[in-house]
């Protein structure tokens, strides 16, 4: 039929296709951000920056509640923490060697010890490009305990997060 008879012509709608990685991190849900979370906040380094930031706004946006999002972030944040911290703890200055660019490892060490309490709230509070790495790993090897840690890292996450 014409067009102008009253019937639209009969063009295929084009199909719009989401890009597979927010696609594939959606159907893992929590425990994708929960992943996401340990592996943002440890010493393995991951290609985007501030990725459990993308993926809690992108899984909020999404599907969900806010609330529980966001503590999934910080347990995990939390224990990818620890394990970065405790790292530190057992390599000792060597591990700080070994994971902490040259470049900005006496700045690290120096925060870590004349301002313990900020070297790892700041950095776990701020988003990229403010490392989070060197200085939970220098808080560790350094000597910051366990519990200033957990109480002072777990504050900054959820102000972070919620």
């Amino acid at each position: 039929m014409d067009f102008f008879a009253g019937v639209p012509p009969q063009h295929p709608t084009p199909r719009v296709h989401p890009s597979l990685l927010p696609h594939w991190l959606t159907h893992l849900g929590v425990l994708g951000l929960f992943a996401v979370a340990v592996v943002d906040s440890s010493v393995i380094p991951l290609p985007l920056p501030g990725s459990t930031d993308l993926l809690l706004l992108w899984l909020v946006a999404h599907s969900g509640n806010s609330w529980f999002l966001a503590t999934m972030a910080i347990s995990g944040s939390l224990l990818g923490g620890y394990t970065t911290w405790n790292v530190g703890r057992r390599g000792g200055e060597a591990a700080l060697q070994r994971h902490v660019p040259a470049r900005i490892l006496k700045l690290v060490i120096v925060w870590v010890e004349h301002h313990p309490v900020l070297a790892v709230f700041l950095p776990a509070v701020l988003p990229p490009p403010i490392p989070l790495s060197p200085f939970v790993l220098a808080s560790g090897a350094l000597g910051v305990s366990r519990n200033r840690f957990f109480v002072v890292f777990g504050a900054a996450r959820s102000l972070r997060y919620h």
